[in-house]
């Protein structure tokens, strides 16, 4: 006896199919099992010909990689097999068998391509605050290198005489060789003039930080908004001021 509904051979007394648990019973199920001996007996077909459709193996192989490792990768492959075996079981007249696994890979596949919106959404929720977060984190850490530069700048004039540039505070190994590049986003620069020095942080991009930071002799960190007066800031410190906001740092 088949099973109308997968095509699977049982043995004539069984009440249910041993593949997929259709009740063999009732008289549709009869009435089904009857058409299609009827169609295999018409196209000279016998229960060893009856064998699983390949792409219902493969839905199903697809469907469960899809909710597991592969996601949307394998949900497609499953959804578009699963159809595909459906049909061909359907007009292969009791030839085929499967049905059961096609679906199974069906659903499975469904509900990977159904979460795809869920993580859009969540994504666009999320990205931005991971962006605002990383931007003040480069920001604070600006700040505290330019402190950092304030620091070497009260020991260089000791053994020099004046205020030192960059590479001169890294030679005399008051700072370390990061702040000759760019640190976290921010690239440094000081210019040391008569008694007095300029050191400014300044951002790489929009995304890197928000506002460029300058300190003087007097150690008061200040920030500005804009990028393009960060990169050429006045100078001697009584004139930068007066364009920098001033910025208390504890």
């Amino acid at each position: 006896m088949y099973c109308p509904h997968c095509g699977n051979p049982n043995p004539g007394t069984a009440t249910f199919c041993m593949s997929c648990g259709q009740n063999l019973k009732s008289e549709a199920g009869q009435q089904q099992t009857t058409q299609d001996q009827t169609k295999r007996a018409i196209h000279g077909l016998s229960s060893s010909d009856v064998r699983t459709d390949t792409k219902a193996v493969l839905s199903l192989v697809f469907g469960i990689l899809s909710v597991t490792i592969l996601w949307v990768l394998a949900g497609i492959p499953a959804v578009v097999l699963g159809h595909m075996s459906r049909s061909s079981i359907r007009k292969s007249v009791g030839e085929l068998k499967g049905e059961g696994m096609a679906l199974a890979g069906l659903i499975m596949g469904y509900i990977s391509v159904a979460t795809i919106p869920v993580i859009l959404i969540l994504a666009t929720m999320a990205i931005p605050s991971l962006l605002r977060a990383r931007q003040v984190a480069q920001e604070s850490l600006a700040v505290a290198q330019l402190g950092r530069i304030n620091t070497a700048q009260v020991t260089y004039p000791a053994n020099h005489g004046v205020y030192g540039t960059i590479p001169q505070l890294v030679a005399d190994g008051l700072l370390d060789g990061r702040f000759t590049g760019t640190i976290a986003g921010y690239m440094y620069f000081v210019k040391a003039e008569g008694n007095d020095y300029l050191a400014t942080a300044t951002p790489i991009s929009p995304n890197a930080g928000r506002y460029g930071f300058m300190s003087t002799s007097d150690a008061v960190i200040r920030y500005q908004t804009s990028a393009s007066d960060t990169c050429t800031p006045c100078f001697p410190a009584g004139q930068a001021g007066a364009q920098w906001t001033k910025q208390l740092v504890p």
